[in-house]
Formats: C-alpha cells, structure tokens, sequence
C-alpha cells in the first residue's frame, strides 16, 4: 500500500509540474525550482490517499471486496482526479455553481477509472494465481515521468521549436532513456524493495534543491574588484523609478504630498526642473539613460528590441576602468534579453515569481513564503533588502549600482501607511483597473479619478520611503557624502490630462516631464537648473564626473556637468527630442526655446505648444505661428539626420528579442498589450 501512495504521490507532483510548465511561468527557470514544488505536491496527496485508504479497507471489508485490489484501484482513481484538476485549473477557481458542477464531474469519471482498475487487477490477479503484476509500473512510473518533465523543461526554456534537430535529438534520448528505465526496473525485484527504490528517489529530489541553494548563496557573494580612478567618486549609483512624474514630489511641486528622501537628494544636490523623457514608457527611455543615445539612434524601441551590442554602455565604460558593476531592476521589460545588462558584473532581474498554476509550488508559497516567496514579492521592501545586503557586502569596494524601481507603476496598490487620502468606496484600496480604463471598458467619474490619483501618489510616498532606507545605509556605512547619486525616472503618467491614463500613448508632458537630481561628492555643487535637458544626458554626465574619456561623437546628448558646476548652460542646449511611443500612433516631440513641437509620424498632423503660456499643452498655435512651426521642423530633420549619421558610425540595425508566451502574458499584464 505504501509503494503504491508513494507512486501516486511522486507521478502526481511530476504531473503538476508538467503542466503547470505549458505557459512557460517564471520560476521555473533553474532546476532547483523544480523538486520542490514535486514534493510539495506529494506531500498533499500522500495523507489524502492514506486517509482514503483506510476509509476504503473499511468499506472493502463489508462489500467484500478483494483487499490487494483495492491500493491500485485508489490510486488510479486519485491519479485521475489530480490530473484532470491541474489540467482545467479547478484548484484556481473560485467557489461557484459551475466549479462545483466541473468537480462532480471529475469526481464521476475517477470513480468510473478506480472501478475499472479494481476489475482488471482482480482479473489479471486471478489469472496469474495472485502474484503481483503492476510492481515494475510502480516503480517505473515516477522514474519515467521524470524523464518526461526533463525534456518538457529544456523543450520550454532551451530549444522553443518541437520541428527541429535538437528537438529530434531530446525526444530521441528521452525514448532511449524511458526505455532503459523500464527495462532496468525488473532487475531490482531480487535486490531492492520498491518502497526502498521510491523512497530513495524521493530523498534525491529533497536534497538537489538544497546543494544548488548553497551554490547559489556562494555565488551571490561577490565583491568588487580592482580599483577606480583616483579622482573620480569611488561609489557611483543610479537611481531610476518607473512611471514617476516630477510633480509628484515636493521638491518639484510644494503642494504634492511629502517625499521626504527626494527632497534630501534635492538638498544635496542639483536639481533640474525641466528634465524630459526620451521616450514614454520604459525600454527605450532606460536605454538612453545608460546608453547616452537617443531613441532614434539606439533603436530600442519595441516591446522586444535588444540594445545594441556595438553601443558601449555606461556600465561597459565604468567597468573597464575597474568598477564593480552591479543592478537589482525591477521590471519585465529589463530583462538581459533586451540588452540592458550590458557591462553589469551582476544583474539582477527582480520579477513576480509564476509557477504557472503548480499545485506544489501555491503549497509551498503559503506554508513557507520566506524561502518560496509568494506572488506579491519583489515588494519595494524585498528590493530594498537586497540592495542594503549588497551595500553592507561591498562598502569598501569601487562600484557603479544602479537600482530600479518598479512602483508607482500600476496597479496602485500602496500600503495603509502611505496612503493619502482615504480610499473611495469605488475605487477601493487599489486600482487595478488600467487595462479596462484604457480599452474604454471602465469610464471612472471625477471623484473616482481623483482616488486613482491619490492611490499613485501613496505609492509615490512608499518608494520615497524605500529610497530613505538606502540612503540611511550609506550613511552608516559611510558612504553617503563621497557618493555620486543621480536620480531620474524613466516616464511619467497620465491622469486624464489628455483624455487618458497611463502611459506610452502619447508625448506630452504628463509622460515625459521627470524629476532629475545629481548629487556630486561633497554636495559640492547645489541648487536649480531651469534649462530644459534630456535624461539620456545621465551617461555623459556620469562619464565626465568620473574623468572617464568617452568620443563625444557616439552620443546623442551632451554632458549636464558644465551645467551643474558653472551656470544654466542647459538652457543653450540643442534640442531635446523626445518619441518612441509604443500605443495608437508614432508621435515625436521636440522642445526648442520656450515651444514643443509634436507631430505623428504617421499622418504627418503637428501640434506646437508655447510652454511658457500654455505649460499643459491645452492649445496648439500652429496656425497662428507657422514660423516656429518651420523652425521645429527643420530641427526634428536634423535631428533625424543626426541620429541616422550615428547608426551609420555604429552601425546599429534594429535588433529585436522573441517574444514568448510568457513576455506575452506579463506585457499584457503591465497594460501594454489588449
């Protein structure tokens, strides 16, 4: 009986991994995810089968049935009634007529299988004078689907096309080894009992896991290496925030809610207060944070582009004068896929952990969410460990960090301690609803957006918090005054400015207006720059600080240091350009003097705007200024051959990454695709 539960139970949390693997989740990656979430799995349904086991000896007994019969016929009855729920998710399904109709239903057709089996084991048994037939499935079974789920796993994360030679080759040794497997089974009736066999491979499944973890933990160990410059900041970090307007912090808005850490770098620091995006949304805009080019040069401008190897990053020059190179980022967009891990000694893509609808694993991340974290995790407090750990770990080193945060980016869902305001009985205590606003399908009143907006400016207030932590650390750590820190954000966020929410649909300010602070070492240079600058001038800048040379000719922007240390030389800057959307059209921007010009790329339709009449962009005076508007013309077209020059001295060709299903899922997801 024993033998027969331990069967079930291993085959069942092979089954569920197996299934849960067809959507291809995050999580499952590594190997050492693995075994887990089987035990997991087979932990749950042993008790189940030996509490089912008793109930029916009890019942067999009066029916009088025949005993040896009645272990393998329970199995296959549960066997089916596991399977069938991992495969139509029943385990996921909230409690409704029709989730307890499905489960009748599974219940009928694993009765029907256990009594089928509990008639072919009494016919096979009174053939064969009783002897125990099924021993060699008991312990090829598990053993077999195993050697399944190690061809599944490398079919999904290695080789992606099931019509190709390597794919021939995985199901070729996968025959040879089930076949093997079967064939070698019989040969340890005389020498091992099968409970022995299915213990002992349950016993290697608990202890793979644990022997990769203490590699990985000897691995994340690293120190930085070599030393820098000796005039440059020995410790260099970038802090970027997703989806952060520059009016959501008191430094740039007094009347927005306290952003305490903010407004300290703002102190520190130099702060400019017309810095623009170079995009609105995250890939391209990053892209030109660490890569110092623009959009049109860098061509980084699709959901699955990958920055160009023939650029050198930031990181590449940092790290070739002898940084240690490091990111925790959080967001799907940056994985190293697309390039952005270019130079970096350690990248680490933080990322909601997806185990598909693994039973094992949803076990696990209850019973034990401090080594299997839950679907809530990174949190910006799980991030915010990890980079305090990694300071501690390399306070004496030369290192260039850069940190990413993925909040205030919907869904606003801030903690009770930083809320603003008190939610709406409408919009609740978090708004998950920007994919439906987008479509159209959700049309919120004024109240209602008011909510929404004060649910982003609480998340605001948490990651200001995060960000006060990591500045408490290099303080105690000491490394704080001689820092070199530069805050920026990739792209605001529209609340119905222009008729919408979100971002990556349009150019205008709302997405492209970010806060942009440099604290130099010493807080030597201090105060406000009202020049209108671009966030691809982080690279240069940071190069130029550091005394790194760098060909000015293999940037789109100019350094912002001239402008930090002597005067508002930013404001005699060559225009700042701003395009790459992503959503309903291709719009580029540009800001020269005190106009913006927009104009699609599509249909040709322009727009100009007098910011300093008109700073919400509410009336365009195109008809009214048709010298200007030849002005931003002529400038977009240089701009354009410049950018195209750049490609040509690079040669850089847009590249793009696969988009698999699981890209797919999260970037519909984050509300980029319906």
């Amino acid at each position: 009986m024993l033998a027969i539960g331990l069967t079930l139970a291993l085959s069942m949390g092979v089954i569920d991994v197996c299934v849960a693997l067809l959507n291809k989740p995050h999580g499952f990656e590594t190997l050492a995810a693995v075994p887990p979430s089987i035990l997991a799995t087979a932990a749950v349904l042993l008790p189940i089968y030996g509490a089912l086991w008793v109930v029916l000896r009890a019942v067999g007994a009066r029916a009088h049935l025949r005993a040896e019969s009645l272990p393998p016929a329970l199995a296959v009855a549960l066997g089916t009634a596991s399977t069938l729920t991992v495969l139509i998710g029943l385990h996921t399904m909230p409690l409704k007529p029709q989730t307890v109709f499905r489960a009748g239903m599974v219940l009928a057709q694993s009765v029907i299988m256990g009594a089928g089996a509990y008639s072919i084991d009494v016919a096979i048994r009174r053939r064969d004078g009783g002897r125990d037939w099924h021993r060699p499935i008991v312990v090829g079974l598990p053993i077999v689907l195993l050697e399944l789920l190690l061809y599944e796993w490398v079919q999904v994360y290695f080789i992606d096309r099931f019509f190709s030679v390597p794919s021939a080759l995985a199901i070729a040794a996968l025959v040879i080894a089930a076949g093997a497997t079967m064939a070698s089974v019989r040969t340890t009736r005389a020498r091992w009992s099968t409970t022995w066999v299915l213990a002992t491979l349950a016993l290697l499944l608990a202890t793979g896991p644990v022997v990769a973890a203490i590699g990985a933990r000897r691995a994340d160990t690293v120190h930085a290496r070599g030393r820098g410059p000796a005039r440059a900041p020995q410790r260099i970090i970038l802090i970027t925030v997703d989806t952060l307007r520059a009016d959501a912090l008191s430094s740039y808005r007094p009347q927005a809610p306290r952003t305490t850490a903010f407004d300290q770098l703002a102190q520190d620091g130099m702060v400019f207060e017309h810095a623009r995006s170079p995009a609105p949304w995250t890939l391209p805009s990053l892209a030109s944070i660490l890569s110092g080019q623009e959009p049109a040069a860098h061509q980084t401008n699709g959901f699955t582009s990958t920055l160009p190897q023939n650029i050198t990053t930031l990181a590449e020059y940092l790290s070739g004068r002898g940084y240690h190179t490091a990111a925790f980022v959080h967001n799907d967009l940056l994985t190293p896929m697309n390039g952005l891990s270019q130079g970096f000694d350690e990248y680490a893509t933080l990322y909601q952990p997806g185990f598909g609808d693994s039973l094992g694993m949803r076990t696990l991340q209850t019973v034990a969410p401090s080594w299997f974290p839950p679907e809530s995790w990174p949190t910006n407090d799980d991030q915010t460990r990890l980079v305090q750990a990694w300071l501690a770990s390399n306070a004496d080193s030369n290192f260039f960090l850069w940190v990413h945060y993925f909040d205030p980016h919907a869904p606003y869902a801030p903690p009770r301690e930083y809320w603003t305001a008190e939610p709406s009985p409408t919009i609740g205590q978090a708004f998950e609803g920007q994919k439906t606003t987008t479509q159209g399908l959700f049309v919120p009143s004024v109240r209602d957006r008011e909510a929404v907006r004060s649910l982003y400016d609480g998340e605001v207030r948490y990651t200001d918090a995060s960000i006060g932590r990591i500045l408490s650390t290099l303080k105690a750590l000491r490394l704080y005054d001689d820092a070199l820190i530069v805050f920026t954000s990739d792209h605001g966020e529209e609340f119905w400015e222009h008729g919408r929410l979100g971002h990556g649909h349009s150019v205008y300010d709302e997405l492209l207006r970010v806060p942009l602070i440099f604290k130099l070492p010493g807080s030597t240079h201090r105060g406000r720059r009202v020049g209108a600058v671009s966030t691809a001038s982080v690279a240069p800048t940071i190069l130029d600080a550091s005394g790194i040379r760098y060909d000015a000719a293999n940037v789109s922007v100019p350094s912002l240091l001239p402008a930090i240390e002597h005067e508002d030389r930013a404001s005699e800057a060559s225009p700042i350009v701003s395009g790459a959307q992503i959503m309903f059209d291709r719009h580029e921007a540009i800001y020269f003097d005190r106009f913006k010009y927009i104009v699609s790329t599509v249909d040709g339709k322009s727009e100009l705007y007098d910011l300093s009449a008109d700073p919400l962009e509410q009336h365009s005076v195109a008809a009214t200024a048709p010298e200007r508007l030849e002005q931003a013309q002529r400038l977009l077209e240089a701009h354009a051959a410049s950018a195209a020059s750049l490609r040509k001295r690079l040669r850089i060709e847009a590249g793009a990454t696969k988009a698999d299903e699981d890209t797919v899922r999260r970037l519909r997801s984050l509300g980029y695709l319906k």
